[in-house]
Formats: C-alpha cells, structure tokens, sequence
C-alpha cells in the first residue's frame, strides 16, 4: 500500500511539474508591479495598456533619478575625487570650484526630474489612483556600475590617450618628425593601429600618419590633432 501510495505522489509531481505555465501575450513580466493585485485587475478589465506608457515613463525618469542621486553622493566620496581631479587639470580648471558647479547642476536637475515623477503620478491618479501611491512609494535602486563625476563626452578611449601623451612627450618635435615616430610606435606595435583617424583613411585614402602629413587637405587636421594633444597635456605630466 505504502509502495502504490509513493507511486501516486511521484506521478502527481511529475505532472505538475509538465504542466506548463501560460502567460498571457499582454503580461509584460518587466514591470515593477507584476504580480499585484492591481496588476491583475488592470489586465482583466483592459485598463492596463492605457496605463503601462505612463508607467514606463515613470520608471525611466526615477532611474535617471536614481543616478543623479548616486552621482551626487560621489560629490562627497573621496574615491570619486582622483579622476575629477585629473579631468579638471588636464583641462586648466579649479578642482574645487569645478565641483561646486556640478553639484549645483546635479541639484537642479533632480528639482527638475522630481516635478516629473510627480507630475507623471498625477496624470496615473486621474484613472488609476492605487498604481500612482504604489509608484509614488516606489524607490529606484542605483546603478549597479560605479558612477563617475567625469562628463561621459570626455572619457577618451584609452589608446587614444597613449597617442596624445606620446605627441607632448616630443613636443619639441617637428609635425613631420612626430608623425614619423607615430608611425614607428604603430609597426612596433606600442600604440594601436585606431589611433591614426579613420576619418582620414576614408576621406583621404591615406593610412598612416606621415602620409597624413604629406596630404595637403589632411595636413591641417594633423596639425590641429598634435595641437589640441600639446593642449590638453600640457602643464598635466601625468604618468607621461
């Protein structure tokens, strides 16, 4: 009896574990209020497509919220401080003001990204007032990478950045000469192939930096890209 009894519960297992589960084709299963009641009376009554744009909406700007936020706390993180600290020398700027400027834009701009959540929560209130509370409660997490106080615009990529300190290394050099070098560092492959624009091999056909030089429409554009590396590294001999 025992045995027939084992027997039974292993088939009942097994068929509820066959039985597939079937989500309806509307069931966006991403959204923060999944599995809600008011989630389920949405989808039976067909409330919920008229609801869900505003609901995405909400959820964009309280990411974006999100990281200002974070952004701000590294305002006052001394691991953050390095790295803005370089961004502002290689640039000419005063570190300390520099900071109390991107904090008062980071301040402006969660006022502004709040009148937004809030004024999204008040246009769900007109039809769904339970979803705009639960929203209204909601706390987004930080972003899960480590945030940077450095604009991304000027995150440079990084052989790049070996190119532009290898020219104010030879700064004394001649345009010619340091194009010559340029080249020389990119057979022996100590700088990346990438660092020669691509733009000039496509608009000019040439492919390396001396036969940029030699290029009467590419020259200036070699010459601006020596003078803006001499620029931006200079008076900043960082680890050159």
């Amino acid at each position: 009896m025992k045995k027939k009894l084992v027997e039974k519960s292993s088939t009942d297992a097994k068929s509820q574990r066959s039985t597939p589960t079937v989500i309806p084709d509307r069931v966006i299963v991403t959204t923060p209020i999944v599995g809600s009641g008011t989630f389920i009376r949405m989808f039976e009554d067909g409330t919920l497509p008229q609801a869900m744009p505003l609901v995405e909406k909400h959820q964009k700007i309280g990411e974006h919220l999100a990281e200002i936020n974070a952004k701000l706390r590294a305002c006052n993180d001394p691991a953050a401080w390095p790295e803005f600290a370089r961004y502002c020398a290689l640039r000419h700027r005063d570190t300390s003001n520099e900071l109390r400027i991107l904090a008062g834009r980071l301040e402006r701009q969660k006022r502004n990204q709040l009148k937004k959540l809030r004024k999204t929560e008040m246009q769900l209130a007109e039809t769904e007032p339970a979803l705009a509370e639960s929203l209204r409660n909601r706390e987004y997490p930080p972003p899960q990478v480590p945030v940077s106080l450095v604009p991304k615009s000027a995150v440079q990529n990084p052989e790049v950045a070996l190119r532009d300190k290898f020219i104010v290394r030879h700064h004394e050099r001649t345009g010619r000469e340091i194009c010559r070098l340029l080249d020389e560092q990119i057979d022996a492959r100590k700088l990346a192939s990438d660092c020669l624009p691509a733009a000039w091999t496509k608009d000019c056909g040439v492919r390396s930096f001396v036969d940029a030089y030699n290029d009467n429409v590419c020259r200036p554009r070699v010459q601006k890209l020596i003078s803006t590396a001499k620029k931006k590294y200079s008076g900043a001999y960082l680890e050159l």
